[in-house]
């Protein structure tokens, strides 16, 4: 994931807010060089994404807003914005003593300047690794993937290991290229870090956070930011349903979500911890409603903000759908981010586990289409969730269920398909076309997941079990026979086929073995779901218009039945 994925861009100008900070301003000196003593609030902050309000301080968090294009675009700024930076950047070089602007710091470049470098960094990598022939494209993956300790060998001998024999100078020379140009993409990526870790720390960055001189000294009392506005973002390219399937319609604009009204939160106890954080259940002590206190890790300063945790809060914050979890907003308290999320009771793996409970065909059926329709909101919004399972799927008392854990997902192009990491989804629930090294993809991967999930729905554990990359195939294969390129004509040219092709043809066992299980058109359902041609696998859209919602009995039903049970396996949230 690149660091200009994560910062969302708008060229739209938006008409300008109320001050956003109220100055006490002081008389200036009359002399030719003005000075001016400048106070920094420094207690914790709380940064909300919704309506304007004016909130007091309660001890514990304090309240800010982000300003007006941060719920869109974190980093930026209109025409006019960036020339009162300019200018203030002038301002403060005269009214700072210079042994202060040495104890500041060197200031980052301002975030355009990043992006941009960022931008050509990373066309440069993709551009040179996608012109790589398959055998040194996937010698290149093996060797970027090597640890650090002890050091690799060198290229020249590491591909004449990898593709036995001696590699051509050509070849070398073309894996070399790659090679520079993936680590200045990750130099690149790590200036972003630091952007990230400076504006986090309140740190000085070129352009951004300078104060103008001529604004004395900031008043020390509560501050109230104004909340953003909806922005319209630019439509995105219409995407082709799926056969019988038509477009939902969805809303390009990014909905502002809503602001507390209070600052205060009350840690009840932790429910789960992720690779970034632990998450606690917490009360709000104004509105008296559970909510979620994700904790973002951050013990490796030099690591700054972690990278997966940006992509799911610049996700999260511009997502609304009754089946995608809700960030309520963020908050700072002594140095830790929490991200506030509503607060769900239980995950999927965790309800299938328990042995009090037991789904009906009609709750199956009601969790595997909200499930479909978070999906289906997702890729209309041009999102790829690529971690779909169990754990990531959580449920609510009232039976409402929201896909959550969106560190690995990402923006994809409609029409343009680009390379992306195959390393993505949990084993269990990757499609065999990523297994076979595919770096070319869209929603199918995902479609691949909601098909092993309802599956779990059924028999309450995981269909494909593999140990490792390989082993899973032959999983895939034992259940679903080896595919052929009659139902899937591209197999042979994906970058890892000769190394995991089936050693014999294996039929299908599907149906006779799901049978008892899952009714005729749950069947047919499933199957389109994991179907082994990515390009004729069903869609979310088209899932939802099978005759398994729209014909057959039963008729859905929310699950509710485990109401009085207390959570049995913590919602995950992980990152």
């Amino acid at each position: 994931m690149s660091f200009a994925e994560y910062i969302p861009r708008t060229d739209d100008s938006l008409s300008d807010l109320p001050p956003q900070l109220e100055f006490s301003l002081q008389p200036l000196p009359d002399t030719p060089r003005p000075s001016a003593e400048l106070q920094i609030r420094t207690s914790p902050v709380k940064i909300s994404f919704g309506q304007p309000s004016v909130r007091t301080v309660k001890k514990g968090w304090k309240s800010i807003s982000p300003k007006q294009k941060a719920r869109v675009s974190l980093f930026d700024e209109d025409e006019e914005d960036v020339q009162g930076a300019k200018g203030e950047k002038e301002a403060r070089k005269e009214i700072v003593p210079e042994k202060e602007q040495g104890t500041m710091g060197e200031a980052l470049p301002h975030p355009d300047t990043l992006i941009h470098r960022l931008t050509l960094a990373s066309t440069r990598y993709t551009t040179l690794l996608t012109s790589l022939p398959a055998p040194l494209r996937a010698a290149f993956d093996s060797f970027s993937t090597l640890p650090s300790s002890p050091p690799p060998p060198p290229i020249d001998l590491f591909l004449d290991e990898y593709l036995g024999r001696k590699a051509r100078d050509d070849e070398v020379k073309r894996v070399e290229e790659v090679w520079e140009a993936k680590k200045e993409w990750e130099r690149e990526e790590e200036m972003g870090r630091r952007y990230l870790e400076e504006v986090g720390k309140g740190g000085r960055v070129e352009g951004v956070n300078a104060v103008p001189a001529e604004r004395g000294v900031v008043r020390a009392s509560p501050v109230a930011i104004a909340a953003p506005k909806p922005e319209p973002e630019p439509e995105p390219e219409p995407q082709a349903p799926a056969s019988g399937a038509e477009s939902q319609p969805q809303s390009q604009v990014a909905i502002p979500l809503p602001a507390a009204r209070t600052s205060v939160y009350q840690k009840l106890a932790p429910v789960g911890e992720g690779t970034y954080g632990k998450v606690y259940k917490a009360l709000s002590l104004i509105t008296h409603q559970p909510v979620a206190l994700k904790r973002i890790r951050m013990e490796n300063e030099k690591d700054g903000f972690p990278v997966t945790a940006m992509r799911e809060i610049k996700l999260l914050q511009m997502l609304q759908h009754e089946n995608v979890l809700r960030l309520m907003e963020m908050v700072v308290e002594r140095g830790g981010v929490y991200m506030v999320l509503e607060y769900m009771e239980f995950d999927l793996t965790g309800l299938l586990a328990h042995p009090e409970i037991k789904f009906s065909s009609a709750n199956i059926k009601s969790l595997s289409h909200q499930m479909l329709s978070g999906l289906s909101y997702l890729h209309h919004q041009s999102i790829l969730h690529r971690d779909m399972k169990g754990s990531n799927i959580l449920v609510n008392s009232r039976g409402e269920l929201k896909l959550a854990d969106f560190g690995l997902a990402r923006v994809y192009a409609k029409k343009r398909r680009e390379d992306y990491t195959n390393r993505v989804i949990t084993l269990w629930y990757r499609s065999p076309e990523l297994l076979m090294g595919e770096t070319i993809y869209g929603p199918e991967v995902d479609m691949w997941s909601a098909g092993c999930i309802i599956l779990e729905l059924y028999t309450t554990k995981p269909i494909f079990q593999g140990s490792d990359e390989l082993n899973q195939l032959e999983v895939i294969y034992a259940l679903l026979g080896t595919p052929t390129e009659a139902e899937w004509p591209s197999v042979k040219e994906l970058p890892w086929y000769e190394l995991v092709k089936p050693k014999e043809e294996i039929g299908s066992k599907f149906r006779t073995s799901f049978a008892k299980w899952l009714s005729p058109a749950a069947l047919d359902l499933v199957e389109g779901l994991l179907f082994y041609d990515p390009s004729q696998r069903l869609l979310a859209d088209s899932a939802l218009r099978t005759d398994y919602f729209l014909i057959e009995e039963p008729a859905m039903e929310k699950p509710t039945q485990y109401v009085q049970l207390y959570p049995c396996h913590p919602q995950s949230l992980q990152s």
